[in-house]
């Protein structure tokens, strides 16, 4: 992509990268990550125009009968 940019993945206390998901026109990226592992979007410069770019993040729980 020409203005660079990605979701990236980690574990907590590490330095090397889980998962790197580059931004793909029309797509969707579904990432099972347990609670040690955080997301973010890495390396946007200035020049990429803000209308075009969506990151969007939900979380699905399982609790159990119990709670």
């Amino acid at each position: 992509m020409k203005w660079g940019g990605f979701s990236s993945y980690q574990a907590k206390n590490e330095d090397e990268e889980l998962l790197t998901a580059p931004p793909v026109p029309n797509t969707l990226s579904l990432v099972y990550k347990d609670p040690e592992t955080f997301g973010f979007v890495k390396f946007i410069n200035s020049g990429f125009p803000q209308e075009e770019f969506h990151d969007i993040a939900l979380n699905y729980v399982e609790t159990s009968s119990d709670d």
